[in-house]
């Protein structure tokens, strides 16, 4: 409400606090809460002056009544206050000892909970998490936090609600910059050799997606400790270093519990989104804004619930709208099904199953920089093909133009580039290049100058055909349309008019 004056200047209340005054150079007591309390319940120092139904409080000179100045008398009241009730002012941050003194307490729950607000503070300072041994101690509260809940140790039904909060703060996107940092904490220990540490480290990602799978199954770096894994398991035989078959089962289940998550999440997640549009009225229009190449949601998982409609075959469509969205939503779907089964069937990991829906081409690079053609910017990307030497390209259905490419980055599961066949030379593909548009030019930036090697995936529907009739569809006349008679009114018409010739 009011800012303390210069010197022994005057600071005036401004939104109805009043008026107060100080003599010193700034404002020594909190703004936060009613001042208007008698003097025995503040402890001197005020004296109300009457100003309206507010009041306003004066206090001027040096000193008070009771004596001393009141800066300190107000750091002798704060020494009294609960730390719980000082963070609902400012939060404070913790260090490294601080938190080893709170682990060390016989009540880490209760305590944590108390301070959730400087605990959130401190994993969103850099600083502080930089320190030697904090990602250590941070990594052992969790620990000890997800166990309360996980195992029910000792603990009541509210030690482990409020457990399960503090873990919920640490896992939303309000610690985003700690989640940076434990991936970063991750790779760095891996390259250390410390399995310990890194033991203790999955162990407590397997408990976070045992006990909040939704909320950590997208924030835990569970890709980076797989990596890390795998990449030192191929370089045991040069840097002669050993790792403890528990550690690669634990991070293998912890991988594959992550994955089936991921999959049910985003299941539950489009189905959601399907139940609240079939409960609420049908927009026939939505065709013309909706994409017509898939998301990747739409790709990887298997059991999608497409929003479609079947063709009317007794009775009549409403309007022209109505039957282009119909026929709009199956044609897209056409080309895309096949496309999605294949994907599905390549994360899987199954090995020697045949894949009818797809055609793969595997060891995939994005060759140089990008070329400006008519037709937009093109990349040149080079396959393997040695399984393909005794492939006649001038008489091959592979890969022709138009076709539609799906590039699966290795090692990676939760991203893919689109792209079509923009250039096709026989003497090229002898070599195993060919020239291709992404449909997304941003998509594939950072993997350019990278050596990233992908798994191309073509589609048996052939999407050049299927594009120009989707475009046409989302841009046809409704209201001029010929023979609506016969296509939209349907078993109502019993006549067929003679043609006018």
């Amino acid at each position: 409400g009011g800012q303390g004056g210069r010197g022994r200047g005057r600071g005036r209340g401004r939104g109805g606090r009043g008026k107060f005054e100080s003599s010193g150079g700034r404002m020594l007591l909190p703004a936060a809460g009613d001042w208007s309390a008698t003097r025995a319940e503040r402890g001197g120092g005020f004296s109300s002056k009457g100003r309206g139904d507010r009041g306003g409080h004066s206090s001027k000179g040096a000193t008070n009544v009771h004596g001393g100045s009141h800066e300190e008398q107000y750091h002798e009241r704060r020494k009294h206050i609960p730390v719980e009730e000082k963070e609902k002012w400012i939060p404070t941050t913790l260090n490294v000892r601080d938190l080893k003194m709170l682990l060390a307490s016989g009540d880490v729950v209760s305590k944590i909970f108390t301070r959730v607000k400087s605990f959130q503070h401190t994993l969103s300072n850099q600083r502080l998490l930089d320190q030697r041994g904090m990602m250590e101690a941070v990594i052992e509260t969790l620990s000890t936090l997800v166990a309360k809940v996980e195992h029910n140790l000792s603990c009541s039904k509210d030690k482990q609600g409020e457990a399960s909060q503090v873990l919920a703060e640490v896992l939303s996107d309000r610690c985003f910059l700690f989640h940076m940092c434990l991936k970063k904490y991750v790779m760095t220990t891996g390259h250390r050799q410390d399995w310990t540490l890194l033991a203790q480290v999955s162990k407590l990602f397997k408990s976070l997606l045992t006990v909040l799978p939704g909320s950590s199954w997208s924030c835990l770096p569970v890709d980076e400790l797989q990596d890390v894994i795998v990449r030192r398991k191929e370089s045991m035989s040069v840097f002669r270093t050993h790792i403890p078959d528990a550690l690669v089962t634990d991070v293998k289940d912890i991988t594959e519990l992550r994955n089936k998550l991921r999959e049910q999440f985003s299941v539950q997640k489009i189905n959601k989104q399907s139940t609240k549009y079939e409960s609420i009225e049908w927009d026939n229009s939505e065709y013309r804004s909706i994409q017509i190449l898939p998301k990747w949601e739409e790709l990887c998982i298997r059991d999608l619930r497409s929003r479609l409609r079947p063709n009317v075959i007794q009775g009549g469509y409403k309007n022209w709208m109505h039957y282009y969205d119909v026929q709009f939503r199956l044609l897209r779907e056409d080309f895309i099904a096949p496309l999605r089964r294949g994907v599905c069937d390549i994360l899987s990991g199954e090995r020697g199953r045949k894949l009818t829906d797809v055609k793969v081409y595997h060891s995939v690079r994005i060759l140089g920089e990008p070329l400006f053609t008519s037709s937009g910017i093109c990349f040149q990307v080079q396959f393997d093909v040695g399984r393909f030497k005794h492939c006649q390209w001038e008489h091959s259905k592979r890969l022709l133009s138009g076709s539609l490419l799906c590039f699966l980055p290795v090692n990676s599961e939760d991203s893919a580039i689109l792209a079509t066949i923009a250039k096709r030379e026989v003497e090229n593909l002898k070599k195993g290049v060919i020239q291709v548009q992404f449909e997304n030019i941003t998509d594939v930036a950072q993997y350019c100058n990278r050596n990233i090697t992908f798994t191309m995936v073509e589609s048996v529907a052939y999407f050049e055909a299927s594009r120009h009739i989707l475009r046409s569809l989302q841009t046809a006349e409704v209201d001029t349309m010929p023979f609506t008679k016969y296509l939209i009114i349907g078993d109502h018409c019993t006549e067929v008019d003679v043609p006018k010739y």
